[in-house]
């Protein structure tokens, strides 16, 4: 066996630090298996000095190699078992740290939902008075489950809801309803607006028409509420009556500006102060 050199002292200081950062206990058990594994090769490789250096006692010899052999052998069992170890302290920590990042997320997300309430209400009241209304609403949109082949199914729950004086709370109506159950929001959702009587209604969606009878509604306005990257929901703008409806671009206008508005509120791309 050749003479040991300065690629065994780089060898062996690679080895150390690599072994060093799963604590002293492996970097021991690493450095005795070096060891004994050096002192192995050296009396297979140089079997005449050795034995000479044993005084030719064979016996002893064999014993020194198993005992080098038995060494190497419970040595790395346990350093393989404080790997073991550390591997899982490592992964305990890293979902520790992960439920303790998704936890502050959450807590950060409730944080901004009370904060942008109040705000989102004070729009709704001042669209609900702009245009002679008789309810304002958000109805913001989620993701319920998906078909088999992944497509997900769309569903909507009436978050903010401004009644005029008088008009009954219809928000619990909506609660988790399902989209893609009236046609008329597909039909219409390009086009980002839609405005029209309940009768006219009802000749596309008669189901759409008579969920917005139940709630008192004789006519309809609603826009979609876009964020940056995906659509936010619905702003629906309903009158107990036909008489007296605003002239539509007005509607429009107004319903746009508080859309853009309450956008901003509701995107999580957005930072709320």
């Amino acid at each position: 066996m050749a003479g040991f050199g300065i690629k065994d002292i780089k060898e062996m200081n690679d080895i150390a630090k690599e072994s060093s950062k799963n604590g002293f206990g492996n970097f021991m058990l690493t450095m005795i298996q070096y060891v004994l594994f050096f002192m192995l090769g050296y009396m297979v490789f140089n079997f005449s000095d050795t034995l000479q250096m044993l005084n030719d006692n064979i016996s002893s010899y064999i014993l020194i190699v198993i005992s080098a052999l038995t060494g190497i052998y419970f040595a790395n069992k346990q350093t393989s078992k404080m790997e073991r170890k550390n591997v899982m302290d490592i992964y305990a920590k890293e979902q520790k740290a992960s439920v303790n990042e998704i936890k502050k997320t959450h807590d950060e997300l409730i944080t901004r939902r009370m904060k942008v309430s109040p705000k989102i209400y004070d729009i709704l009241k001042d669209l609900l008075i702009d245009l002679d209304a008789d309810r304002v609403s958000v109805c913001e949109m989620h993701n319920g489950t998906n078909n088999l082949s992944g497509l997900p199914f769309l569903f909507a729950d009436m978050a903010y809801e401004v009644d005029a004086h008088g008009v009954e709370d219809i928000s619990d109506e909506y609660k988790n309803t399902n989209l893609g159950r009236y046609p008329i929001i597909g039909k219409h959702y390009e086009e980002g607006i839609y405005i029209n009587s309940i009768e006219e209604i009802e000749k596309e969606d008669p189901r759409f028409a008579m969920k917005l009878k139940i709630g008192g509604s004789k006519y309809f306005a609603g826009m979609v509420i876009r964020g940056i990257n995906n659509p936010l929901g619905f702003i629906a703008v309903t009158y107990a009556s036909s008489e007296n409806i605003p002239d539509k671009n007005h509607i429009i206008a107004e319903i746009n500006k508080a859309a853009q508005m309450i956008s901003s509120l509701l995107d999580g791309s957005n930072v709320i102060a």
